[in-house]
């Protein structure tokens, strides 16, 4: 679970979605195990629903986190027109129709670190197994 927020991490980085840092810093992963099921937990900020693949037009964006974007970016905008504008047209994300990037780290991570681990916990078990058979432990 450390890997995927990690992932994430990188994958707001490499599309220049880390302004401020705040969605990144409020990403959280934690994984238990008992005997029989192992389980992984990611949350974060609501907002990572439109980090990646944008806000279509309706309503007004938060003007305050709108600021704060210009603020990181060091940007001389309006943030009342740039929120005017995305509840008119969209996010640019969402006019380019991006994917999200939670979302594609998360199935990418599935695909190749859950199945490693996968493989790794079938070993695990068939190693017991055999020591059960060769010592009856």
């Amino acid at each position: 679970m450390v890997d995927l927020q990690g992932l994430i991490l990188q994958g707001a980085e490499a599309r220049g979605k880390n302004a401020t840092g705040q969605t990144g810093r409020s990403i959280q992963t934690s994984a238990i195990q008992s005997q029989n099921i192992v389980a992984g937990t990611l949350t974060m900020e609501a907002q990572w629903k439109w980090w990646g693949n944008g806000r279509g037009p309706g309503r007004m964006p938060p003007i305050d986190n709108i600021q704060r974007w210009i603020d990181a970016r060091g940007l001389s905008l309006s943030a009342y027109a740039v929120a005017h504008n995305m509840a008119k047209k969209g996010s640019l994300d969402y006019r380019l129709k991006r994917t999200n990037i939670v979302e594609d780290e998360v199935t990418a991570w599935e695909a190749q670190r859950l199945a490693k681990l996968e493989d790794a916990v079938a070993e695990n078990i068939m190693d017991r197994t055999i020591e059960i058979f060769k010592h009856g432990k």
